[in-house]
C-alpha cells in the first residue's frame, strides 16, 4: 500500500542517526540524506488517491516534525482531506497533523472551520471528542465567533462528562485567543454552572480553566469566590484542591471585600487544622499569606465568620510554618522558608504590611542552620555579608556536591503527594535529586 510504515521509518532513522557527540561529517550527511529521502516519499504519498496512504504519510510527517525535521512543501489541503475521513483513526491523524502544521496564514482555515462545525454536531461522541481536542490546538481569533456557541452547547447540554471536560479546555483556548472581553463575558455563566457539575472531573477542569484565566483578569471571577470556598469542603481531589487554593489566594489578594476575607479565613482554619497532606497544608498557608490573613495587622472582617480571632489564626499559621521549618525533611524546610519569604515581601512591597513577630528571627535562624540548602536554591543566607555571597557564587564545585545534606530527606518516597508538590515548587537545584546525582 505504501513504501514505508511509521515503524519502518523509525527503524531507518535509528539505523542512520548520527551519534549525539563525536559524529563524523559522513554520519551527519547520511542522516540528512535519509531524512530528505523520507520527506520526498511523504510528499508523493500525500498526493495518493488512497486515503489510508495519505493518513500514514501525515503520521510519518508528524513524527519527523516532532524530531525537528520540517517539510517546506504545502500539504494543508491533503491534511484537510484526512481530517474529513469517515474512519475515526484517520480523522484523528488528520487533526494531529493540522495541529502541528497549520498556522494563522494557512490558506484552508475557512474549510477547517466548516469541518469542525460539522464534527461538533456529530452524533458520534468520539468524533465530537476528536474535534474538541483539535480545536484546543487550532483555536484562533477567527474561529471564536463561529465555534463558541457550539462549544458552549456541548458544555451545558452534553450528557457525557468526558465531552464536557474537553469542551471546557476548548473554551479556554477560544477565550485566550479572543482579542475582546466579549467571549469571557458570554462564557461566565457556563463556567459557574460547571463548578456545580455532578462529575468531579468536570469541576476540576472548570477550576483549572478559571485559575488560568484569573491570571489576566482576576476581577472577573470575584463573584464566584463563595462557590469556590464551598468546594474546599465538598471536593476531595488533592490536585483540584491545590488549584482551588492558588485561585482563592489570587482572588483574595485582588479583592478588598472584608466578607471574602472572613469566609476564606474560616475555611482555611478548618483546612489547616485537619489536612494531613503536606502539599495541601503548604498551599493553604501560602493562600492565607497572599490573602493578607497572616500579616502583622488585622484585616477588617477577617474574624467575622472565623471560629477564632485573627491573632489565633495568625499564630496557627506561623506554628505550622515553624513545625515545617524545624523538621528533618529538607524539602519541607525549603518550602517553609519560601512561604516566609512571601510573607516578608508583603512587608517590603507597596502596601508595606506589618511583619508578624518572630518571622524575622525565623528567617535568620533558617539562614544559619540551612546554609547548604540555600546555596542549592541559589539564595544567600539571611544576614550573609558580601564576601560570603561571593564565595557562594564562586564555589560551584562545592555546590555540586553537598555531601552533608541527607539524601533520603530530599525525596521522601513514603509521601508521594509531598514529593509531587515539591517537584512543582522546589527551587531548581533541589528537584529530582537521587543518590546517584550526588555521586
Amino acid at each position: 500500500m505504501f513504501e514505508r510504515s511509521l515503524s519502518s521509518l523509525i527503524k531507518g532513522l535509528r539505523a542512520n542517526a548520527a551519534p549525539l557527540s563525536g559524529a563524523t561529517r559522513q554520519q551527519q550527511r547520511n542522516e540528512a540524506r535519509y531524512v530528505s529521502q523520507q520527506l520526498d516519499e511523504i510528499r508523493v504519498e500525500m498526493r495518493s488517491e488512497d486515503r489510508a496512504v495519505k493518513a500514514e504519510a501525515v503520521l510519518k510527517l508528524c513524527y519527523l516534525q516532532m524530531l525537528g525535521h520540517t517539510s517546506s512543501a504545502p500539504n494543508s489541503f491533503n491534511m484537510l482531506e484526512v481530517m474529513s475521513s469517515q474512519k475515526l483513526h484517520e480523522k484523528q491523524i488528520g487533526y494531529l497533523g493540522a495541529s502541528m502544521s497549520f498556522t494563522p496564514e494557512t490558506d484552508v482555515r475557512v474549510l477547517v472551520t466548516n469541518l469542525m462545525q460539522k464534527d461538533l454536531h456529530s452524533d458520534n461522541p468520539i468524533e465530537v471528542s476528536i474535534a474538541l481536542n483539535g480545536l484546543s490546538h487550532l483555536a484562533s481569533a477567527e474561529l471564536v465567533p463561529h465555534l463558541l456557541t457550539d462549544v458552549l452547547h456541548i458544555l451545558q447540554d452534553s450528557p457525557l462528562p468526558a465531552l464536557r471536560k474537553r469542551a471546557l479546555l476548548s473554551l479556554h483556548a477560544l477565550i485566550a485567543h479572543d482579542e475582546t472581553s466579549s467571549t469571557l463575558a458570554t462564557s461566565l455563566p457556563a463556567l459557574q454552572e460547571a463548578l456545580h457539575d455532578a462529575d468531579s472531573g468536570v469541576v476540576g477542569a472548570a477550576v483549572n480553566v478559571i485559575t488560568e484565566l484569573s491570571h489576566a483578569r482576576p476581577e472577573a471571577f470575584l463573584e464566584y469566590a463563595p462557590d469556590l470556598c464551598s468546594l474546599l469542603e465538598t471536593h476531595t481531589n488533592n490536585w483540584t484542591l491545590i488549584k482551588l487554593l492558588k485561585l482563592l489566594g489570587t482572588l483574595a489578594a485582588e479583592s478588598s471585600s472584608d466578607e471574602l476575607a472572613g469566609l476564606l479565613a474560616s475555611r482555611l482554619e478548618s483546612f489547616i487544622r485537619t489536612t494531613k497532606a503536606m502539599s495541601l497544608l503548604y498551599e493553604a498557608l501560602v493562600c492565607a499569606i497572599e490573602a493578607g490573613l497572616v500579616d502583622g495587622e488585622d484585616r477588617p472582617g477577617a474574624s467575622s465568620t472565623s471560629a477564632s480571632s485573627p491573632d489565633a489564626f495568625r499564630t496557627l499559621c506561623l506554628s505550622k510554618l515553624t513545625s515545617m521549618q524545624s523538621g528533618t525533611d529538607a524539602n519541607l524546610r525549603v518550602m517553609a522558608h519560601s512561604a516566609l519569604r512571601k510573607l516578608e515581601n508583603r512587608s517590603m512591597g507597596p502596601s508595606r504590611k506589618k511583619l508578624p513577630t518572630n518571622v524575622e528571627g525565623m528567617l535568620i535562624e533558617f539562614g544559619e542552620t540551612d546554609k547548604e540548602l540555600l546555596e542549592i536554591a541559589g539564595e544567600p543566607a539571611r544576614g550573609a555579608d558580601r564576601s560570603t555571597s561571593a564565595a557562594i557564587g564562586t564555589s560551584s564545585a562545592a555546590a555540586k556536591q553537598p555531601s552533608n545534606i541527607p539524601v533520603a530527606s530530599l525525596l521522601d518516597d513514603d509521601d508521594p503527594e509531598q514529593v509531587e508538590s515539591f517537584a512543582v515548587r522546589a527551587p531548581r537545584g533541589l528537584q529530582c535529586q537521587t543518590e546517584t546525582d550526588w555521586n
